[in-house]
């Protein structure tokens, strides 16, 4: 990868952080054992901590050492190598899936539609190339 490229990615994706709702801040409430993240838009969600695999044997050291990455597209534990995306944790809280994910998920169905479609597509030689405008 280029240093041009490399460059362009990272605008991209400040760009996204701007107008995309990502979280900005998280913690972890010891009294109610309660993790919360914060949104750009100025709403806070919080799940319990029973909702997390990792954290069920997580000391609360551990759980408080969480951080945002990705410009608040992930909340990271790097103590215990896991983390969630911003997305997934909405998604628990309020208890279905959102049009991020469910359209994420029309793009990977498989279809015997789709399987055909595929096969007679690179029969004729793959997926055209695109064309400089």
């Amino acid at each position: 990868m280029s240093k041009a490229d490399l460059k362009r990615i990272v605008a991209e994706g400040k760009r996204r952080a701007k107008i995309e709702n990502r979280a900005v801040s998280s913690h972890y409430d010891r009294k109610q054992e309660l993790v919360v993240i914060g949104l750009r838009n100025g709403v806070f969600v919080s799940i319990p901590r029973s909702r997390f695999k990792a954290l069920k044997n997580a000391t609360v050291s551990q759980i408080e050492n969480m951080e945002l990455i990705g410009w608040g597209s992930c909340l990271e534990w790097p103590d215990l190598d896991d983390g969630v995306e911003t997305m997934w944790f909405i998604e628990q809280a309020v208890g279905f899936k959102t049009s991020y994910s469910t359209g994420r998920e029309g793009g990977v169905v498989r279809s015997r539609a789709k399987a055909a479609a595929a096969r007679a597509n690179g029969k004729k030689g793959g997926r055209p190339r695109k064309r400089a405008a």
